[in-house]
């Protein structure tokens, strides 16, 4: 195997550009789209490999940091920016709703940051522990008519998960479209 591998974390410039741009002998690519949570060890890495060989070197360089998602098809990188790649900045971004309701509830600003930031700790680490899917685990914490169910309803009312999906797919477009203008 060569020595000389190029790991790309480049959103929407493919190996061949990269090829064509580096023009390199004997180099061996793996683009990659990890999400910031790697910086606290718990982040989530779509890689292609074109090379299976170089497999021991990606798991040296993310395994100790991120879950590595392996992917047959170049072309998914573009899918796992949408969803894993910004997805922190979602997450994200409802936690500072959620802090923000908090203190129009009448919270001070520490005390609503820490209630939203570890409600989302603790949901994810309910999600990762339980062997319940997440519909079942979101369920479990609605009675029917209660105060989780009133807003349930107005989530669905402005139809979240179309929002969500949206968001996914803009994401997504602007990945697939920045090939065209870099390199």
């Amino acid at each position: 195997m060569s020595n000389k591998v190029i790991i790309s974390i480049m959103t929407g410039i493919p190996i061949s550009k990269l090829k064509s741009s580096l023009r390199g002998k004997d180099i061996h690519y793996i683009r990659t789209v990890p999400n910031t949570a790697l910086m606290v060890g718990k982040g989530v890495s779509g890689v292609y490999l074109e090379n299976y060989s170089c497999k021991p070197i990606i798991e040296d360089f993310l395994g100790p940091s991120s879950k590595i998602i392996y992917l047959d098809s170049e072309a998914l990188l573009d899918q796992v920016t949408a969803i894993s790649g910004s997805g922190i900045a979602y997450y994200i971004a409802f936690m500072e709703a959620l802090r923000d309701a908090g203190i129009a509830l009448g919270f001070s600003h520490e005390l609503s940051t820490q209630m939203a930031t570890g409600t989302a700790l603790g949901a994810a680490e309910l999600v990762t522990k339980s062997p319940e899917s997440l519909e079942t685990l979101r369920k479990n914490v609605t009675s029917p008519g209660g105060t989780t169910q009133q807003a349930l309803d107005i989530f669905a009312k402005g139809n979240l998960p179309k929002l969500v999906s949206d968001a996914a797919f803009a994401a997504y477009r602007r990945s697939k479209e920045m090939e065209y203008y870099c390199l």
